[in-house]
């Protein structure tokens, strides 16, 4: 009965967790934009 309460502990800890890989998710897209645009200022400044 212990592993199960747990186990229900833990389904209630989920919900506030869902947020870290949205965060995660818009992190890497903000440092994919930055890489771009470093290589963009880049290839300008080898012009």
């Amino acid at each position: 009965m212990l592993t199960h309460n747990q186990r229900s502990d833990r389904t209630c800890k989920q919900p506030p967790k869902i947020i870290v890989p949205s965060e995660q998710q818009f992190l890497a897209e903000l440092l994919d934009r930055l890489c771009k645009q470093v290589n963009h200022l880049e290839s300008i400044s080898e012009i």
